[in-house]
């Protein structure tokens, strides 16, 4: 997988749920900033649109990110550092 730290036995989802995560906690994405749409995403890390959306789910429930409809999907604002 590409840019995906390979832990042994773990769903592909939660590891990208934890690559994304780190990449919001360290500021690769910062507070408000728009990330990749599922596709972008799914092509980055050589993995299906669906297990994209899932991770994404997850990262929303964790008050991570917010999905806008019709929109696109951002980090929330209170991840801002400073």
């Amino acid at each position: 997988m590409k840019g995906v730290t390979h832990i042994r036995g773990t769903a592909k989802y939660v590891k990208l749920f934890e690559q994304i995560k780190s990449e919001i906690l360290t500021g690769v994405y910062r507070g408000g900033e728009k990330i990749h749409g599922e596709n972008e995403l799914a092509q980055k890390y050589g993995m299906s649109r669906q297990t994209v959306r899932t991770s994404l789910s997850l990262l929303a429930q964790e008050g991570l990110i917010e999905r806008r409809q019709c929109s696109a999907t951002y980090v929330t604002a209170k991840m801002q550092s400073g």
